[in-house]
């Protein structure tokens, strides 16, 4: 009896130990691997202290550095602002608009000792006219560099009866200064004397030749008005027809078909003659004069 319950007991244990074990199996947590992410390799790179301006010279104070991603540094950034000055005499020229933060990158800086004017913003194939303007052919100071504008040229020339007409002289312009002030950022409209405007070689000579021979006006274009179109010369008469109601036509009468006329026969051109001498006749043919024929005749 004693053995039987020793064996119980061993058994009991056995499957208290098997029981343990697989709970502690359940229960037990596995650590998950963790995904350790590495920071991105940063680098230093050049960026804008303040906000620049077309023109504007640089100086040390103007730029600082800030981190960047390595992996996203733009082509061409500066890492030190030494890189950027060099020697300050010979500090380069701001030619692109740039915020604060915006990275300094080589083209939108002049080489070092570059000039600050407006030259820097005329590409290499195009260039800058200026027209002399007043309240009215400046739209009364709202042409703001950067703005578009159609030219519009108001003549006599080559008119036969002297008559005015104007005429769409260029389209999509861009201004490039009004006055002296070349700054896009300007927002302030003022009556100004003169506007630079940026075209090609061909219109700066059309533009020039236009002030010269009649009065040259300005249309300004909204900012999403890129289109050009197919304009018409406008004439002292289609002034004098605007609102004028077109006349209503006659109405036709009808056609009376009338009888063809006979046709007349032919005039004859010979006629046959008895010619009677004595006793002797004679029969002859005689040519008869026509009208587009004088002198023409024979023998009656």
């Amino acid at each position: 009896m004693q053995s039987r319950a020793l064996l119980i007991l061993l058994v009991a244990i056995i499957l208290g130990g098997v029981a343990v074990y697989l709970v502690q199996s359940v229960l037990r947590v596995e650590p998950e691997e963790r995904v350790v992410e590495r920071a991105p390799e940063m680098a230093q790179v050049v960026v804008a202290a303040v906000d620049l301006d077309i023109g504007d010279r640089l100086q040390p104070l103007m730029l600082t550095t800030a981190p960047f991603p390595a992996a996203a540094v733009p082509a061409g950034a500066y890492s030190q602002v030494a890189m950027v000055i060099g020697e300050e005499e010979l500090a380069p020229v701001v030619i692109q608009q740039m915020r604060k933060g915006e990275v300094i990158l080589p083209y939108k800086i002049t080489p070092p000792g570059g000039r600050a004017g407006l030259t820097l913003k005329i590409p290499d194939d195009m260039r800058a006219v200026t027209i002399s303007t007043d309240v009215i052919q400046g739209v009364a100071g709202f042409v703001l560099p950067g703005d578009r504008v159609d030219v519009l040229h108001t003549t006599t020339a080559a008119r036969l009866a002297g008559d005015l007409v104007t005429r769409v002289l260029l389209q999509n312009i861009k201004v490039l200064a009004v006055d002296q002030v070349s700054a896009e950022s300007e927002e302030d409209p003022k009556v100004v004397r003169a506007i630079t405007l940026l075209v090609t070689p061909q219109q700066a000579q059309r533009v020039t030749l236009a002030q010269r021979v009649g009065q040259v006006t300005l249309a300004l274009r909204s900012d999403s008005d890129q289109e050009e179109f197919s304009p018409d010369v406008m004439r002292l008469v289609d002034l004098q027809n605007i609102g004028a109601e077109a006349p209503t036509p006659a109405p036709r009468a009808a056609a009376v078909r009338r009888p063809a006329a006979p046709a007349r026969p032919a005039a004859p051109t010979r006629l046959n003659v008895e010619v009677i001498r004595g006793l002797d006749v004679q029969r002859e043919d005689v040519n008869i004069e026509q009208p587009d024929q004088p002198g023409a005749g024979g023998q009656q």
